[in-house]
């Protein structure tokens, strides 16, 4: 598949995709999204949707461990004052 195709797999998946809110979908630009495939050697759209929805997940994983071992104040660390927390 060209790279195309796997940025548009990424964007169409129920998961991770557009519509989503997940952080692929609120932070990633197209070129962000082409340039971890490219990086990563991801050629089908299968392991390209696969590797985003397990990354989202280790994200959402984070978050969570921040909320419960610090609350605000290590989410404020992580992201900044201005952030309620996502990307």
């Amino acid at each position: 598949m060209d790279l195309k195709e796997l940025i548009q797999a990424v964007r169409d998946d129920s998961k991770v995709g557009r519509g989503t809110c997940s952080s692929i979908d609120e932070c990633f630009t197209d070129e962000e999204l082409g340039k971890v495939i490219l990086e990563e050697g991801l050629t089908t759209s299968e392991e390209t949707v696969a590797w985003f929805r397990e990354d989202e997940g280790f994200y959402r994983e984070q978050e969570h461990e921040a909320r419960a071992a610090g609350g605000e104040e290590v989410l404020e660390y992580y992201y900044g004052k201005e952030s309620n927390g996502s990307h």
